[in-house]
């Protein structure tokens, strides 16, 4: 069977237990309106699957600010301006444990007023490269916060009282190689790995399998994979994608 075919086998599992499997997709780095950015929205607009829109607030231009998103559009808060804080050699952090704590919550404070005061902002904090000091998340849900979101299945449905986590879990991009489509085989063996994982209760089976996704670095296979995804996933009745405000209260 091809990869299709076992992501086709996954959902005829979830359909026949009677259940559905809960979808939702993410995409990251928005800063302005761009044709990628335009893409992006399209495929989400003709497919009516809805989008959450990870966007750097120090980086924003005036275009997007202004710009009237559809509904099923969603903008959360992706860092503050992106920048790596972590030392040479090791892993990326715009807010590690390196960095003062008082610096971090005031730099993360101004970038929830600035999307909080966005038409299509949410209280999602989504951590650049998906990493956080744990030490930070009291704070995020004192500034205000009502969820976090990175990669990988989470632990807990709430890290800290009052702060859900829904994380991602299948990436279209091959960062360590290509930087393309990371290919059919390895996103839908992530996809059908989570969803497989979900129904066997080996994961937090509430969690809803999330699709990540770098609009400005995607190519040709990125973009038809997308269509083909929607297409397949909606066809099928053992598969719905949530709406962005369901989804990070899952």
């Amino acid at each position: 069977m091809d990869a299709w075919d076992i992501l086709q086998g996954e959902l005829d599992c979830w359909a026949d237990e009677g259940r559905q499997a809960t979808l939702w997709w993410r995409d990251d780095d928005a800063i302005d309106i761009t044709p990628e950015l335009n893409d992006l929205t399209a495929i989400s607009s003709d497919s009516g699957v809805p989008i959450m829109l990870a966007v750097v607030p120090a980086h924003l231009t005036p275009e997007i600010k202004s710009h009237t998103f559809s509904a099923e559009v969603r903008l959360a808060q992706h860092g503050y301006a992106h920048n790596n804080h972590g030392q040479p050699d090791t892993k990326k952090f715009e807010f590690g444990p390196q960095r003062e704590m008082g610096d971090m919550i005031a730099e993360i404070t101004m970038g929830f007023h600035q999307i909080m005061a966005l038409k299509n902002g949410i209280s999602t904090f989504v951590p650049p490269w998906n990493r956080i000091d744990r030490d930070l998340l009291p704070a995020m849900q004192q500034i205000g916060f009502s969820s976090v979101s990175a990669f990988t299945p989470r632990e807990q449905s709430e890290p800290v009282a009052g702060l859900r986590q829904v994380n991602t879990h299948a990436d279209l991009v091959d960062w360590r190689g290509s930087r393309g489509f990371a290919g059919e085989k390895a996103v839908l063996g992530q996809v059908v790995g989570h969803l497989a994982a979900r129904r066997a209760g080996t994961v937090d089976s509430d969690e809803p399998t999330g699709l990540l996704t770098h609009h400005l670095v995607h190519d040709a296979d990125c973009w038809h994979f997308l269509e083909m995804f929607t297409h397949h996933t909606l066809e099928h009745p053992g598969a719905t994608w949530l709406p962005i405000d369901t989804a990070m209260a899952a």
